[in-house]
């Protein structure tokens, strides 16, 4: 409740009557704090002179003087914007203060300015550094296609690149592709790889733990399941016997039930055939807990180094039964002479 002849609320600080008296009295309540906050803004200390003026506007919000005041302190620190609002809302409250008129006035006339030489100054760009920039991206181009073709002019393929692994027949889905004129051919899809080539590659790292040979030395595994037949590709050093490196390979390769039926062996050295033998898993099977031997090998290559090409050796071989020696003294048995069991009847 306001005392009886009250200009002011003095709850707010909002003007109960109109004139000068109201503005008057609302600014000799708050006198002392707005010369504070005016001495501070002269002071240069912004900071200090806006939070005066808050804690006023936070006890009298409506009072025109301090609404004045910070748009006084924002438009010295070039904050347009925020005195502009500050000076419409001390208006709102004191609408004949033909001062902070005149203030609210020049603030959007600075800041008319502002926004004009802002745009001039974005127009003068492309007039400016627009052409050089163009003829800057047009060297980049030209100079990225000169290198790019005197790269390619002089590359030389890589000697160490390692052909890609074979596949063999019936081991990879393939997929052929009939051309078709017109926009809407659409592209083949890219070759992917069936299990049976995870299993080539299972098969070589099986194969390099039983043998313990390192893996490198395994230039190639392939799985033929029409006959159940593995063909290995083996790297050879000068210090390997041969026949040794295939048997250290057929030994543990063919043994069990789930072995290839019959397994290939290639050993090559410096791009060259060194060597190549076949073994069977029934041969293997045969020799029980002893270990398959050179006479067991089939199909050698170069003959002459094993067992006799398309000669497989017996399953069981038996020794020969011994013979009794023959006395040189006494002649062999004449077939016409009667008597012998093998003449003729």
């Amino acid at each position: 409740m306001n005392p009886q002849g009250a200009h002011i609320c003095e709850e707010c600080g909002a003007p109960l009557v109109e004139g000068k008296e109201a503005g008057d009295e609302s600014d000799q309540l708050v006198y002392r704090d707005l010369a504070r906050a005016n001495l501070q803004r002269m002071r240069g200390d912004f900071a200090a002179a806006r939070e005066t003026c808050l804690s006023i506007l936070r006890r009298y919000p409506n009072n025109a003087t301090t609404q004045g005041l910070l748009g006084d302190i924002c438009r010295e620190q070039g904050e347009l914007g925020q005195a502009k609002e500050w000076y419409a809302m001390a208006l709102d409250v004191r609408p004949d203060d033909d001062n902070v008129r005149t203030r609210l006035r020049e603030t959007e006339t600075a800041m008319a300015s502002q926004e004009e030489a802002l745009r001039v100054k974005v127009a003068e760009v492309p007039r400016t550094g627009g052409r050089w920039f163009v003829a800057g991206l047009a060297v980049i181009a030209v100079g990225m296609a000169v290198g790019a073709y005197w790269m390619g002019k002089n590359a030389k393929p890589n000697p160490t690149a390692q052909r890609p692994a074979p596949i063999p027949l019936g081991q990879a889905q393939t997929s052929t592709a009939t051309a078709t004129e017109g926009p809407d051919t659409n592209p083949e899809p890219a070759l992917t790889a069936s299990p049976e080539l995870e299993a080539e590659r299972q098969a070589r790292t099986f194969l390099a733990g039983a043998c313990q040979l390192s893996e490198s030395r395994f230039l190639d595994v392939e799985l033929d399941p029409r006959g159940n037949v593995w063909r290995v590709t083996l790297s050879a050093l000068p210090t390997d016997d041969p026949t040794t490196l295939v048997l250290q390979v057929l030994n543990p390769g063919l043994d069990g039930d789930d072995a290839p039926s019959t397994m290939s062996v290639r050993l090559v050295r410096d791009g060259r055939l060194l060597y190549a033998a076949d073994g069977t898993r029934q041969v293997r099977a045969a020799r029980g807990t002893s270990l398959m031997a050179a006479a067991d090998l089939q199909n050698v290559w170069p003959s002459g180094t094993g067992a006799s090409p398309n000669q497989p050796p017996p399953s069981n071989p038996v020794e020969p039964a011994p013979t009794e020696p023959t006395d040189p003294a006494t002649p062999a048995p004449n077939p016409s002479e009667p008597g012998s069991d093998t003449a003729g009847n």
